[in-house]
């Protein structure tokens, strides 16, 4: 990280805001670099946690029910903020 940007102190109301190497907000994580590697290492976790849901119940239901649950579960995590 940058020396300078370690010197740069942020205070309000006299308390002073600690520096963080990572944040998460509304479900997005960022850290200092302005890099996406742990929001997707989270996003993959959680999508391969619902895809082996998937595939344990899918011989019991049909293929438009396994669709539904697809769009449901798993889809909306790759939607969400994909914008950013």
């Amino acid at each position: 990280m940058n020396a300078q940007c370690e010197q740069i102190y942020i205070s309000i109301d006299d308390r002073t805001i600690k520096r963080a190497d990572q944040t998460k907000s509304l479900g997005l994580t960022i850290d200092a670099k302005l890099f996406w590697s742990k929001h997707v290492d989270e996003i993959s976790k959680k999508v391969s946690s619902a895809i082996g849901v998937l595939e344990r119940v899918r011989p019991f239901i049909l293929t438009d029910v396994a669709v539904q649950i697809y769009n449901a579960l798993i889809l909306p995590k790759f939607d969400y903020c994909s914008p950013v």
